[in-house]
C-alpha cells in the first residue's frame, strides 16, 4: 500500500482489493473517471495505429456499458472526453451533456458499481482472451435498487443478466419491483431470531405475478394504502366479519358509517367499500 497524504488516496495493485467491502477506500487506480478516460484513450489509440483486434475489444467494453445504462434509463447514453480538457469525462444523456460529477444519485449508483466491476474484471490476468462480459463469473451485489427510480428497479436485473449472460448473480434487495422483474430466480427470505439470521422461506420468482402478489407472498406486506387508512380498513373488515357472524343492527350501523367515510377518501376505496356494503344490504334482504 502507498499512502499519498496530499491526496489521501490508497493505491493497491490487486484488482480485487476491497471489492466486497461496503466502505471502500478511494483508490486512484480504480476511479470511474480514470477508467472511462483510459478506455476512451485506448480505443482512440488502437484506431490510430489500426490494431483491429484491440479496437473491437475497447469498443465492446464502452459500447456495452452505454447500451446497458441506456436500456435501464430509457435514454441514449454516450461517454466522451471534454473538447477543451481531455482529462474531464463527459456523458451525454439524450441531448444533454454533463460531467459525471453532477449526475443524480441513481445514475451515479449504476455507473459506480458497473464501472467498478468492469475495471476489476479487466485488470485480472485471465488465461483466455474472452470478453469480460462473456466470462463465467459469480457476482454479489448488495441492495441493487439503491437510489433507483421504480422504473429503473424493474429493468436493472434483466439488463444485468443480458450484459453478463454467463454470470451467476446473487443480490440482496428490499424491492418487490426487482423481485418480479425476472422469472424463475430463487428468493431466500431471511429473518432474525435471537441475534441470528436464518432462511425463513424459499420461493421462485414469476414475472407473471403482480407486484402486489410479491408484496404479500414474499415480503409479507398486506397493506396497499397509507397507515391511517389501512387501520380504518382493518376496522371495517373486522366489523364486516362480526356482522356476518352476529347479524347485529348496531354493528351494521357502525359498519355503514365507517364505510361511508372511507368511500369518500378516494374512488378506489369507494369501489372496494361499495362492493362490501352492497353485499351486506343483499344479505339483510334475504335474512
Amino acid at each position: 500500500l502507498v499512502d499519498s497524504s496530499s491526496e489521501n488516496f490508497i493505491v493497491n495493485k490487486n484488482p480485487l482489493f476491497e471489492s466486497l467491502e461496503f466502505n471502500k477506500v478511494p483508490n486512484r487506480e480504480y476511479t470511474i473517471d480514470n477508467w472511462i478516460q483510459t478506455s476512451l484513450f485506448k480505443r482512440s489509440y488502437a484506431k490510430d495505429i489500426k490494431l483491429e483486434n484491440k479496437i473491437k475489444q475497447y469498443e465492446d467494453t464502452i459500447d456495452r456499458i452505454e447500451l446497458a445504462v441506456s436500456e435501464i434509463i430509457g435514454q441514449k447514453v454516450k461517454f466522451k472526453l471534454d473538447d477543451e480538457n481531455l482529462r474531464d469525462v463527459k456523458i451525454s444523456i439524450g441531448k444533454v451533456e454533463q460531467s459525471l460529477k453532477v449526475l443524480p444519485d441513481g445514475l451515479k449508483s449504476i455507473f459506480s458499481w458497473l464501472s467498478d466491476l468492469c475495471m476489476r474484471l479487466e485488470n485480472l490476468k485471465w488465461e483466455s482472451d474472452i470478453s469480460i462480459f462473456d466470462r463465467n463469473i459469480v457476482l454479489f451485489l448488495d441492495e441493487i435498487e439503491v437510489h433507483l427510480h421504480i422504473n429503473w428497479q424493474r429493468k436493472i436485473l434483466p439488463v444485468l443478466q443480458k450484459l453478463f449472460p454467463n454470470a451467476q448473480i446473487f443480490i440482496s434487495t428490499h424491492s418487490p419491483f426487482v423481485v418480479n422483474s425476472i422469472d424463475d430466480a430463487i428468493v431466500y427470505s431471511l429473518d432474525l431470531k435471537n441475534g441470528n439470521s436464518f432462511v425463513k422461506s424459499i420461493n421462485h420468482t414469476e414475472d407473471a405475478k403482480s407486484v402486489s402478489e410479491i408484496l404479500r407472498t414474499i415480503f409479507e406486506v398486506n397493506s396497499e394504502f397509507g397507515f391511517e387508512i389501512d387501520n380504518k380498513l382493518q376496522e371495517f373488515y373486522k366489523l364486516r366479519d362480526n356482522y356476518f357472524h352476529i347479524q347485529s343492527h348496531e354493528i351494521k350501523d357502525k359498519l355503514k358509517t365507517l364505510g361511508t367515510k372511507l368511500a369518500k377518501e378516494s374512488i378506489e376505496l369507494e369501489t372496494i367499500i361499495g362492493f362490501d356494503l352492497s353485499q351486506i344490504e343483499k344479505h339483510s334482504e334475504f335474512k
